[in-house]
C-alpha cells in the first residue's frame, strides 16, 4: 500500500476498499491485524488468501488463485489434506498445508531421552546397540554470549537493541530445538523403535518450591552462584517447547511416543537397579562397579522403565475439562493402567536382563 494505513477502532472491508483488494483478501486482512490492540498503523502486509479461495490440482501439482489471476507450482508431498491459507508478499508465496497424522506404531523397543538443565540439552540412548547421542550443548555457550552483550546493552541504556537482542537469542534456541528433536524423531526411524520421556509436568514448580524451602538460612546461601545458574537453567530453557516440537514431528512420522515417571532416573544404576552414587555429571554404581556420565546413565534407566500411560498433549487436551470425553480414549487409559501394573516388573526385569546379555 501507498501510505500506511491507520489503525484505530474496528475495521471492515470498506475501510480499505481505496486499495483495490478483492473483499475476500481485505477481509482476512483486516481479522489478522485488528486482533493486535497494541498496532498503530502498518506499512507491509503480506496478501492472505484462504483456503476457499485456492483452487487446487495435484495432477498438474499447481494452486490457482482465481481473484489474483495467480498460478502458483508446488514441490511439496501431494499427500496433503487441504491448503490452509496462502500468504503473498512482494517476492515469496507462503502456502500452509494440512498434512494427515499417522497412526503412531507401537514398538517393541524404546530409545531413552534424558533432557537436562546443564550441560547438553537431551541425551539419546539406544539399549539395543547401546549407543549414545549427546545433542545441544552448545546452548549454555550461546546463553553466556548474549547474557554479556544484553549486561552491556542494558547499562548503556539501549534498551531497543536490548530487546532486538533478546529475541535473537530465543529465534537461535527455537532453531536448535527444531533440530534436536528433528534429529530425535529420525534416530528412532533409523532404529525401528519408540521414543520414551520423562513426564516433566510441573518440575519449575517444584524447583522453585525446594529453592524456597531454604530461605532465611544462613548456611543455604554458600552455594549462591550455583542456585542461581540452575534457577536460570530451569526457569529459560523450555522443557516444553522441544517436547511439542517432538511430539508432533514423532505424530507426522508415525512414531510413538511414550512418557515415564522420573523418580530416581538419574540415582538408579542402569545395569543392576541399585541406588548409585552421582556427583555432578559423574555416576558410579557400589554394587556392581559401573560407572558412567550421569546423563546417559539417565538416557538408558528412561529407555528401560516400562512405559506410563501418558498421552499426547493433543490428546490430553482434546477430553480435558469436557463432559464429552471420548469413551475409546477412557477405555485405552483404564486398559492400559492395568496392563502396566500387571506387567510392569517381569517386564522390565526381562528388559534388563536383555540388555545385560
Amino acid at each position: 500500500m501507498p501510505d500506511p494505513l491507520t489503525v484505530s477502532g474496528s475495521f471492515s472491508p470498506e475501510d480499505v476498499k481505496h486499495i483495490g483488494l478483492k473483499s475476500i483478501i481485505s477481509g482476512q486482512i483486516i481479522k489478522k491485524y485488528s486482533q493486535n490492540q497494541n498496532l498503530r498503523s502498518i506499512k507491509n502486509v503480506k496478501l492472505i488468501i484462504p483456503s476457499k479461495a485456492v483452487s487446487v490440482d495435484r495432477n498438474e501439482r499447481t494452486l490457482f488463485i482465481p481473484c489474483l489471476k495467480l498460478l502458483l507450482n508446488y514441490r511439496f508431498s501431494n499427500n496433503f489434506n487441504k491448503v490452509s491459507q496462502i500468504e503473498i508478499d512482494n517476492v515469496y508465496a507462503y502456502v500452509a498445508v494440512v498434512f494427515p497424522d499417522e497412526e503412531p506404531e507401537s514398538f517393541g523397543y524404546y530409545i531413552g531421552v534424558d533432557r537436562n538443565t546443564m550441560g547438553h540439552i537431551a541425551v539419546v540412548a539406544d539399549p539395543d546397540s547401546g549407543k549414545v547421542w549427546k545433542l545441544g550443548k552448545m546452548r549454555y555457550h550461546i546463553h553466556q554470549k548474549y547474557q554479556n552483550i544484553m549486561n552491556r546493552l542494558s547499562n548503556s541504556g539501549k534498551n531497543k537493541q536490548l530487546k532486538a537482542v533478546k529475541k535473537r537469542e530465543k529465534n537461535i534456541v527455537k532453531d536448535l530445538n527444531h533440530k534436536i528433536s528433528r534429529k530425535i524423531v529420525d534416530l528412532a526411524l533409523y532404529n525401528g523403535s519408540g521414543i520414551k520421556l520423562e513426564n516433566l509436568k510441573g518440575i519449575r514448580k517444584l524447583n522453585s518450591k525446594s529453592n524456597g524451602a531454604g530461605k532465611g538460612k544462613p548456611d543455604q546461601n554458600k552455594d549462591k552462584k550455583l542456585t542461581c545458574s540452575n534457577e536460570y537453567s530451569l526457569n529459560n530453557w523450555s522443557f516444553l517447547q522441544l517436547q511439542q516440537f517432538i511430539e508432533y514431528k514423532a505424530r507426522l512420522r508415525g512414531v510413538e511416543v511414550v512418557y515415564i515417571d522420573p523418580y530416581a532416573t538419574s540415582k538408579k544404576c542402569s545395569r543392576c537397579g541399585h541406588t548409585g552414587n552421582r556427583q555432578s555429571k559423574r555416576f558410579e554404581c557400589p554394587c556392581c562397579g559401573h560407572v558412567d556420565h550421569a546423563d546417559v546413565n539417565a538416557a538408558f534407566n528412561i529407555a528401560l522403565t516400562p512405559k506410563d500411560t501418558g498421552q499426547f498433549s493433543a490428546e490430553r487436551d482434546a477430553g480435558k475439562g469436557r463432559t464429552d470425553t471420548p469413551q475409546k480414549v477412557l477405555a485405552r487409559n483404564a486398559f492400559s493402567k492395568r496392563a502396566a501394573r500387571e506387567k510392569a516388573s517381569p517386564q522390565f526385569a526381562w528388559e534388563v536382563c536383555q540388555f545385560l546379555t
